[in-house]
């Protein structure tokens, strides 16, 4: 089924600010632990965020390179790019967000309608 221009805007809106709320900031150079820039991510969930691009179904391994044990560390997400902060200290990052199905749909939901 296929969403009217309107309808598909507002998607994409919705879902680009669940993004940003729920998301971790990518770390913009290589480190010891995984792929997260932790004081990034607490920024942008205090001040806020905004990116002109939507948002797109990802999938990335999560601790390739690093001492984490074998195994399929392959994850299932959404990545947003261009993302900024509304001081400006943080600008043109990467967002990824990954949850479960119900939990993204609650969060997309709650950027639409309103949360509870």
């Amino acid at each position: 089924m296929a969403l009217s221009e309107e309808a598909q805007r507002e998607y994409d809106e919705a879902l680009r600010r669940a993004t940003i709320r729920n998301g971790s900031v990518l770390a913009t150079r290589e480190r010891r632990f995984g792929w997260q820039d932790f004081e990034a991510t607490l920024h942008l969930g205090q001040c806020g965020g905004t990116s002109e691009l939507n948002a797109q179904e990802d999938f990335w391994h999560e601790f390739a390179g690093t001492f984490a044990e074998a195994g399929d560390h392959e994850k299932h997400g959404v990545s947003l790019k261009g993302v900024s902060c509304q001081c400006g200290e943080l600008s043109d990052r990467e967002v990824r967000w990954t949850d479960y199905p119900s939990a993204m749909t609650e969060a997309v939901f709650g950027e639409a309608f309103g949360r509870r």
